[in-house]
């Protein structure tokens, strides 16, 4: 899921496609630890960016339509023309789910 995520959010997809192995290297050499379920966590000494934290506080927990999500990109500090083109498109915290439907990656369906 965390590989996906990378590879939609890149922004120089001329660039060599990052391998599920590469990401695994990386994330190990910066000290990052995965759990019993196959989930990364970050060195203690790392934070999320201020607006991954504001967007999630805005929107975690819950399907969004497409405009809710805007929104949130927005309150979050995204300009409303980036919110409305990339960013929902190919923000690494966020997943399109069908119809109109957006959540966060990492989030199950309610």
């Amino acid at each position: 899921m965390l590989h996906t995520a990378i590879e939609r959010s890149r922004r120089f997809q001329s660039a060599q496609p990052l391998t599920a192995h590469w990401l695994t290297a990386a994330l190990t050499a910066i000290g990052a630890t995965h759990d019993e379920q196959g989930r990364w966590h970050a060195p203690d000494d790392v934070t999320a960016p201020d607006r991954y934290r504001s967007l999630v506080a805005h929107a975690a927990g819950r399907d969004l339509t497409r405009s809710q999500m805007i929104d949130a990109l927005i309150a979050a500090g995204y300009a409303p023309t980036s919110a409305g083109a990339r960013k929902i498109s190919n923000h690494p915290l966020i997943r399109h789910t069908g119809p109109n439907r957006y959540r966060f990656v990492g989030q199950d369906p309610s």
